[in-house]
């Protein structure tokens, strides 16, 4: 349904058929994903999508649950489908998705975001979700190593024993999904301000955390599946590389922002 004329709100079905579109498309790529993958790859994305699509059908039907209203409603559809956004980084980066379909994706997200904005009477959620910038994670050091590392772990526990999947398997890549989300986050834009300088830190120093959380859970997830020294040496490379990188980073970092105000 188009634009109502008169007020130019939105009609009553123009952004559940919307969401229709950008479920339908959700829907058709997380379902060709490898089965084993899927579980690591597929989950969040599908869940965030179910919760969403039960609010704009709660939106459309004008009965609300109690305790909550309709501007509650949207504004807890927006922030689901911001919170996609890592989700799909995820996916995005472990398949190695071509721009263009991370275009079409994206671009069915902040189409929804954007109608539900207008539907808001008070302060607008302004967030709107990215593509993975392959250039620019491929011309970074501490990207591209980052990349590769949690491509690297993810592929280590898909192709692991499944009976430890939700214990050393889910701790390790919810470590590596962290880390890896939290770098990219912090490069989306450089610091103008102190403010946004303390953000980059703090996702920074999140992800260096995680890092080291993960060498110790390296070694544990090591002696569980019995690998090989040479996959220890290279795993453990691939995660002391990227501490180097990021104490590197906070250095530099400092000389560049700390001025700020």
């Amino acid at each position: 349904m188009s634009v109502l004329k008169n007020n130019r709100n939105i009609s009553r079905f123009e952004f559940e058929h919307t969401f229709q579109e950008l479920y339908k498309f959700s829907m058709e790529r997380t379902s060709s994903v490898a089965k084993r993958r899927k579980k690591w790859l597929c989950h969040n994305i599908d869940t965030l999508m179910n919760d969403v699509c039960n609010d704009i059908m709660e939106l459309n039907e004008g009965y609300f649950p109690k305790n909550i209203g309709k501007e509650d409603l949207v504004r807890r559809s927006l922030y689901r489908l911001t919170e996609l956004e890592k989700w799909l980084f995820v996916l995005w980066n472990i398949e190695q998705y071509p721009t263009k379909k991370m275009v079409q994706w994206v671009e069915l997200v902040n189409s929804e975001i954007k109608l539900l904005n207008r539907m808001l009477e008070g302060d607008k959620i302004k967030n709107s979700i990215m593509i993975l910038d392959w250039n620019t994670i491929n011309s970074v050091k501490f990207l591209s190593n980052m990349s590769k590392l949690h491509r690297y772990i993810h592929g280590k526990v898909i192709n692991a024993r499944n009976r430890y999947d939700d214990t050393a398997g889910s701790m390790l890549i919810r470590l590596a999904d962290d880390a890896f989300y939290s770098i990219i986050c912090a490069n989306k834009k450089i610091p103008t301000t102190k403010k946004e300088y303390k953000e980059r830190r703090k996702l920074v120093s999140n992800a260096i955390s995680c890092l080291h959380k993960m060498q110790r859970q390296t070694i544990f997830y090591f002696n569980l599946m019995q690998y090989s020294e040479n996959t220890l040496r290279e795993w453990s490379d691939l995660i002391t590389s990227e501490i180097k990188l990021l104490y590197a980073l906070n250095k530099s970092d400092r000389e560049r922002f700390s001025q700020l105000t």
